[in-house]
């Protein structure tokens, strides 16, 4: 497209006049030229000086020499004068620029190397990894989403033989597209039809890389449900993050100086945890009560939120627990909040109805306690969650089948957990 400069210019000349466009920008971006201008019998020319430099003909490139000798003779005769120079030290780079953009600006912009004292800014790369050109990747489940933007970095972070290995192989636009988009740019990329699980499929796939050696494999062939990564505030991650935790788990791999594996925890956000919090949702993950997340939980439950170390459990005050087993008294601290329920079924059944409104994230008021859980929406992520959430809190080992039976329901759930308190069984 044509700059607005340009064309306010063309519209500016006289009638018989010339346009000598000697910019390239405009002539590469394909722009439109408005013709009506030349009614006034105008002529626009394009000229760049190098083609008469490079050209095979002796009598183009002889036109540039006399016509350089001409110049330099006029300019030391005092003929013609220099444009207009203004010159930046390198420590003011950032200003040149800013200078070089005003749009009354006349003449040469020059950047000075002379002071050699002189600091000149430099921003930290974004990224560090470096893949090999000559390894090949392999990327199982990459041709979707942030697949799509991970292929593309690796590219241009040096990769050039890419293997994908996808059940629908390239039958959706936006795979069709990578595709295209990758070999466009230069890249050898094959894509085997398949899954992860087939022997035959991963086989086929380490027999693309064309015996290169394998740089990498990036194994991402599992979708989660969104409503699983916004759960108790565990966050999505955008595009810049997911580079950003890729790269830094590739250098520290690259890097380390001991032997090993580490994992790294994403996701995790005490912010939006306090947010949920301050709704009315109790977001406390059953694994931050193990002691080496004490520095996790400490900040998802804030600087001032310290009522766990003001619970004060008395076991005497509580009718139903004053000749309860030893199983009911060991978990007496997260039924304490229950204290005026008539019952120990009925105290588990308030904390598990809390619980399980928590988990999903609906408002207590809203879990019918005889309504099956397969009817609120759960999926087998949920119920594995909620199953070890009542391990954790009670000892009690609910079947995972049971959570997701249509006939189950949290009152019955919260029955057999008392049932099972009760009989002393952990």
């Amino acid at each position: 497209m044509l700059d607005m400069w340009m064309h306010a210019s063309w519209n500016c000349v006289a009638s018989f006049g010339r346009f000598v466009e000697i910019g390239k920008r405009e002539l590469i971006d394909a722009g439109r030229l408005d013709m009506s201008i030349f009614l006034r019998n105008t002529t626009f020319t394009a000229f760049d000086l190098s083609d008469l430099f490079y050209h095979d003909s002796k009598t183009h490139r002889d036109i540039l020499s006399n016509t350089m000798k001409e110049v330099l003779e006029m300019y030391r005769a005092g003929e013609i004068q220099p444009v207009p120079i203004t010159t930046f030290d390198a420590s003011d780079m950032v200003q040149a620029y800013r200078y070089f953009s005003l749009k009354d600006r006349v003449g040469k912009v020059v950047i000075s190397l002379e002071n050699q004292s002189s600091r000149i800014p430099v921003a930290p790369p974004k990224y560090l990894t470096i893949f090999d050109p000559e390894k090949a990747y392999v990327l199982i489940g990459c041709l979707g989403g942030l697949g799509r933007s991970l292929s593309d970095w690796m590219l241009g972070r040096g990769a050039r033989h890419f293997v994908f290995l996808g059940r629908t192989g390239c039958d959706k636009p936006s795979a069709h597209e990578l595709v295209f988009r990758l070999r466009d740019a230069g890249a050898n990329v094959t894509v085997v039809r398949g899954d992860v699980s087939d022997i035959d499929a991963v086989n086929a796939t380490i027999a693309a890389c064309e015996h290169k050696p394998i740089g990498g494999v990036v194994q991402a062939a599992m979708g989660l449900h969104e409503a699983l990564l916004l759960r108790r505030g565990i966050q999505p991650l955008n595009e810049d993050e997911f580079l950003q935790i890729i790269d830094l788990a590739i250098v520290q791999e690259k890097g380390a100086s001991y032997k090993g594996t580490s994992h790294i925890l994403t996701g995790l956000e005490p912010f939006r945890v306090r947010e949920l919090k301050t709704q009315g949702f109790d977001v406390s993950h059953g694994t931050l009560q193990d002691p080496r997340a004490s520095i996790i939980a400490t900040a998802f439950r804030g600087p001032h939120d310290d009522s766990k170390s003001n619970i004060q459990i008395q076991i005497a005050d509580i009718q139903w627990l004053k000749e309860a087993p030893a199983s009911v008294v060991s978990v007496a601290a997260i039924l304490v909040a229950e204290m005026d329920a008539p019952s120990l079924h009925d105290a588990v059944l308030r904390v598990t109805r809390k619980q399980f409104s928590n988990l999903i994230l609906m408002p207590l008021e809203r879990i019918e306690n005889g309504k099956p859980l397969l009817d609120f929406g759960i999926d087998s992520m949920i119920a594995a969650e909620f199953r070890t959430w009542v391990w954790t809190a009670f000892k009690v080992d609910i079947p995972f089948l049971d959570i997701l039976s249509p006939h189950k329901s949290l009152g019955m759930l919260s029955n057999f957990i008392a049932a099972e308190l009760e009989k002393g069984r952990a």
